[in-house]
């Protein structure tokens, strides 16, 4: 799969192995408007140096991550829908990087988004919800820029960070979440500037152990607590990450 190149659309596929489509190597490849049933293990996966286009692909049935990036992989990520994993709907780790942009995220078991290790991506526009952990996680040393993106109707938190992972939250509306709208831990940092993060079910924004954000220009409205929270300690609750 070194070097090989391709693309992959208008297809039906079911009852894979490790993946329904999967590059990996040093391919260049592109997978479009494919509909993913039932499989064993991810719908998409991208490993290794790859570089991919995955869009408007529709990823429903019985499967474990929706979309799963690593190794040094950099793809853009377009208007795919992603239904019901029994892990993540998308799962970026190793220094994976790429754009993904306005797609459509829900009923995860797992978090909807799950950045972790050294991955940094850019996150725009999408929609993350409905899910029975967190919209979207950041853990370890991951990074990224998570802008204009809709958390919302998720079990834990809208947004959640760990560990000493850093990232920037811009223009996202963290909404209606039966958790914290914003969950930060560890030594984990961040700047959160002009989002709306309205009607979650506990605070709207909650800061335990070194966790150290900068925010500004944000607007924090309703939910059953307090808008802004800050523990030294551990919170004891659970994470759901």
């Amino acid at each position: 799969m070194n070097h090989a190149e391709g693309t992959v659309y208008d297809n039906s596929f079911e009852n894979g192995g490790h993946a329904c489509l999967l590059a990996a190597g040093s391919s260049s490849t592109s997978f479009i408007n494919n509909k993913i049933g039932d499989t064993k293990g991810c719908g998409i996966r991208l490993c290794d140096e790859t570089t991919a286009i995955v869009e408007g692909n529709h990823v429903n049935g019985h499967h474990m991550n929706g979309l799963e990036a690593g190794g040094s992989s950099n793809a853009m990520v377009k208007g795919n829908t992603i239904k019901g994993s029994s892990g993540s709907g998308m799962i970026l780790h190793d220094s994976s990087n790429g754009v993904f942009v306005n797609n459509d995220i829900s009923g995860s078991v797992l978090a909807g988004v799950g950045i972790r290790d050294r991955a940094d991506p850019i996150f725009t526009g999408n929609r993350v919800s409905h899910g029975a952990g967190s919209g979207i996680v950041l853990l370890d040393e991951a990074k990224g820029v998570i802008d204009d993106n809709r958390f919302f109707k998720n079990t834990c938190a809208g947004i959640g960070i760990k560990g000493n992972a850093c990232g920037l939250f811009n223009k996202n509306t963290v909404c209606d979440n039966a958790g914290y709208g914003v969950w930060m831990q560890d030594t984990a940092s961040g700047t959160f500037q002009n989002n709306l993060v309205e009607n979650n079910s506990k605070a709207g924004f909650a800061v335990s152990h070194q966790a150290a954000p900068t925010l500004h220009s944000n607007r924090i409205i309703g939910g059953q607590q307090v808008g802004f929270f800050y523990l030294s300690l551990s919170l004891d609750v659970c994470v759901c990450m």
